[in-house]
C-alpha cells in the first residue's frame, strides 16, 4: 500500500524546491454554507480566490478543489494539499488570503476553516 507521503503530484513545479515525494501534507479544509440563490457566484469568487493562490504559492500546494453537496446545493466543501504546516500557515496570513475569503463571506451564511492531515487511505 502506497501511503500518503508516497502519493504526491507526479511533476513538482520547477524552482519549487520542495520534494513531494518526501512530505507529509497538511488539507486546508473549508465547509462552506452559501446563501440560497449565491451558488453562482460563489463558484467564481472561489475560483478567483484558487486562481491567486496557484499564482502567488505557484509550486506550494496541491490541487485544490471545492466540491458541492448533491442532495444540498448550498452546501460545498473545499480542499487543498499543503506540503507542510508553515507553507499553509503563510498562505492564511497573507493579506490578499483575508480579502480573498471576506468577498466569499458575502456570498455565506456559514464558514468553518480546518487543518487536517491524513488519517487513512485506500488505493485501488
Amino acid at each position: 500500500m502506497v501511503s500518503a507521503s508516497e502519493k504526491r503530484i507526479s511533476e513538482p513545479a520547477s524552482g519549487s524546491g520542495i520534494d513531494w515525494n518526501t512530505h507529509e501534507m497538511v488539507y486546508s479544509v473549508g465547509i462552506w454554507t452559501v446563501k440560497p440563490g449565491h451558488e453562482e457566484e460563489f463558484v467564481a469568487t472561489w475560483q478567483a480566490f484558487a486562481d491567486w493562490t496557484a499564482v502567488e504559492f505557484a509550486g506550494q500546494g496541491d490541487v485544490a478543489h471545492l466540491l458541492r453537496d448533491q442532495a444540498d446545493p448550498q452546501h460545498y466543501i473545499s480542499f487543498g494539499g499543503w506540503p507542510d504546516a508553515d507553507t499553509l500557515a503563510r498562505w492564511r496570513s497573507s493579506p490578499q488570503f483575508g480579502e480573498h475569503v471576506g468577498r466569499l463571506r458575502a456570498h455565506v451564511d456559514g464558514f468553518v476553516p480546518g487543518t487536517y492531515d491524513v488519517a487513512a487511505e485506500i488505493h485501488p
